[in-house]
């Protein structure tokens, strides 16, 4: 369960809904939880 990552997870929602082809870039600092709400979102859908 990720917490404070509403916003992230309805935006990655949405493009995987939606009818066309989209790419999310994932980027930020060494160890800052980047890897977790992709994990968390696979598991969920």
């Amino acid at each position: 369960m990720l917490i404070g990552r509403n916003a992230e997870s309805a935006k990655l929602n949405e493009m995987y809904t939606g009818g066309k082809f989209k790419r999310a870039v994932i980027y930020g600092r060494r160890r800052a939880c980047k890897t977790t709400p992709i994990k968390e979102f696979i598991t969920a859908a």
